[in-house]
Order: structure tokens, then C-alpha cells, then sequence
């Protein structure tokens, strides 16, 4: 099974899910969340929008900032396509969100003749980036659902476990990746190189012009990946606007609540909202379908909200989160590769 049929095939099981949860939603409560949206504040809607917008914009200029510093010639609005691009995959791919990055990097490097190496670099302190971010707003997060709500002792565990979890994570990858030594990355050229020889035959290429290039790619990446963390307000900055995304995430499913005319403390929102993303990072269904409107959902209800209003809320919330990731991703991907034909089409031969 070829890439893009099981891609394909990947996005229909996550479809069918979807379907499921909605059918059983509406069984349950249908009446009631139809009531509940059609009597929805439009001027609220607009605004969880606009923060949605936001999100998009925020992590375009994010990368940006990284990737024009190794890559100076690169536009903003191209770069903004192929992070959308990369996020699309993301999505869409049972890959913990990882797979869209190789994708976005090559985007780059491939329109501005860059070394993929050092697009790639970017987009690892990128990721970084949103890691610390994502870990900065999930500790007041924590702390408040533990003080705020007599949790069963095993969800405590659990948001305890996670939380160190992505701690580990975010430390040994960082730790990785800085301390790329030489001898280390030739013993890792070298096993892969045997391990791909062993699943794929005898390679027609060059053993020692293979590895040589890959040595020279983890080389390039290793030197440009210390040389961006050197830079204090650089990273200060790409720090904040990790956080700043996921506060307008959270602002947004705000924004829905005050839309359905429920109150409801800022924080019991954040605590939802954050755990669910964070828990969709694991989930190898594509944009963790259906079980993130259940997930919050059940988070709402267990912090005291009501079924109508947390039902209604967590719906409209990964509505427009597929919207926009989806949506702009998959326009985001044909404008690259429209553009991408028209170059060679341009080009003279």
C-alpha cells in the first residue's frame, strides 16, 4: 500500500469516527445543541475566528523569524504556505504531528535552493519552541484543575504522568539535538545506512557518497541548530508566540462559551482545552477525530459545565480547528504545488 492510499485511507477510518461521534451526540442531546446554535452571539463566533485566524499567523511569523535567519532571501507569505502545508500533513497522518515537518522544511528549501539541512534546523527549534510553550501553559494549568476540582485520583495521575512526560520529551530531544558530537552522527549514518541496505537489497549508490552527504546534512543541521539557540531574543521571542497560540486556542473556545451565553472561568476552559490538544498529539488518528470532542466534552462536564453548553462548545471548537488546519492546509498545498508548475513551466530549458 502506496503512501497516498493509506493516507487516503487513514482519513476515511478518521471520517467514519467522526460520523459516529455526531450521530451519537445528536441522538443524545441533538435537539438541544441545534437549539443551543442556532440561538448562537454571531459577534462571538467572529471573534473565536479571528483567534483562529490568529493561531495561523502567529506560527507563520514564528517560523519565519527562524527560517529567514538561515535562509535570508525566503518571503514570508511562501514560508506561511508551506507551514500550513506541513501542518495539513500533520493532520492528516497518523504521525504525532510529526510528519508534516520533513514536508514544510523541503517546501522551503526546494523554492529558494536552500540546504534542507538547515530548513530543517528551523523547524526543530520550531517544534522546540512549542514544546517549552505548551509546557509553560499546562503547568498553571494543572495546578489550577488540582486546586479548583476533586479529580478521581487516577485523572490525577494521569495529567501528572503526561505532564512529565512531555517534560522527558522535550529535555532529551533538546539534549539530542545540541549535542550532536561527530563520532556520534557517523555511528548513526552508518546504521542506517546498513539497516536501509538490509531492507532494501544491495543499494545502487555509492556507500561512501551516501554516507559522506548524509554526514555533511547532520552536520550542516547540528551547526545550525546550536547556532539559532545562541540567540537569547530570538528564542525569547519564538517562546512567547508558542504561547500566544495556544492562549488564543483557549481564547477561542472562550469565545464559544460566551457565544452559547454560559459563563464559565477562563481557566476551567484552558484546563479542556489544553489537555485535549496535548493528549491529540499522541493520537495516531488524523486531527485526533472524535475523540477530541469527546475528551473535552468530558473534561467540561467533569469541571461543572453544563452537557448542552460542553457539547455545543467542543463541537464548534474542532469544527473550525478542521476548518483551518484542514481547510487552509489543503489550499495551502495546492497553491505550492501550483506554484512549484508554474516555475517549471517559466523556467527556461
Amino acid at each position: 500500500m502506496d503512501t497516498g492510499t493509506r493516507r487516503k485511507l487513514y482519513t476515511a477510518v478518521a471520517l467514519l469516527i467522526l460520523l459516529v461521534v455526531i450521530i451519537v451526540i445528536f441522538s443524545l442531546r441533538g435537539r438541544e445543541v441545534l437549539s443551543t446554535m442556532l440561538g448562537l452571539n454571531l459577534q462571538h463566533v467572529l471573534l473565536a475566528i479571528i483567534a483562529f485566524l490568529c493561531i495561523q499567523l502567529a506560527w507563520a511569523i514564528k517560523w519565519y523569524l527562524l527560517v529567514s535567519k538561515r535562509v535570508p532571501r525566503a518571503r514570508f507569505p511562501y514560508v506561511m504556505l508551506a507551514n500550513m502545508t506541513g501542518n495539513f500533513v500533520n493532520i492528516t497522518t497518523p504521525s504525532g504531528r510529526l510528519a508534516g515537518e520533513p514536508v514544510r522544511a523541503g517546501a522551503v528549501a526546494r523554492r529558494y535552493r536552500a540546504r534542507f539541512s538547515e530548513v530543517f534546523a528551523a523547524t526543530m527549534v520550531d517544534k522546540m519552541g512549542l514544546t517549552v510553550g505548551m509546557i509553560i501553559v499546562l503547568i498553571p494549568a494543572m495546578i489550577y484543575a488540582y486546586a479548583k476540582y476533586d479529580m478521581p485520583p487516577l485523572l490525577k495521575y494521569f495529567l501528572f504522568i503526561f505532564f512529565v512526560f512531555w517534560l522527558v520529551v522535550g529535555g532529551v530531544s533538546f539534549l539530542v539535538l545540541k549535542s550532536m558530537k561527530r563520532w556520534r552522527i557517523d555511528r548513526m549514518v552508518n546504521v542506517a545506512y546498513l539497516v536501509t541496505k538490509f531492507f532494501k537489497g544491495t543499494s545502487p549508490f555509492d556507500k561512501k557518497h551516501v554516507v559522506e552527504r548524509v554526514k555533511e546534512g547532520f552536520s550542516s543541521f547540528r551547526e545550525s541548530f546550536k547556532e539559532m539557540l545562541k540567540d537569547p531574543i530570538m528564542m525569547s521571542i519564538d517562546i512567547f508566540l508558542a504561547v500566544l497560540m495556544y492562549f488564543l486556542r483557549i481564547a477561542a473556545a472562550y469565545m464559544f462559551f460566551m457565544a452559547v451565553g454560559f459563563q464559565v472561568s477562563v481557566l476551567t476552559v484552558a484546563v479542556a482545552v489544553h489537555i485535549t490538544f496535548i493528549v491529540g498529539l499522541i493520537s495516531q488518528l488524523p486531527g485526533m477525530v472524535g475523540i477530541s470532542e469527546t475528551m473535552m466534552y468530558g473534561l467540561y462536564v467533569a469541571m461543572g459545565v453544563s452537557p448542552g453548553p460542553a457539547i455545543t462548545v467542543a463541537i464548534l471548537t474542532q469544527m473550525n480547528s478542521y476548518a483551518f488546519e484542514l481547510g487552509l492546509g489543503y489550499l495551502s498545498t495546492w497553491a505550492i504545488n501550483f506554484i512549484g508548475v508554474q516555475r517549471k513551466v517559466i523556467r527556461p530549458s
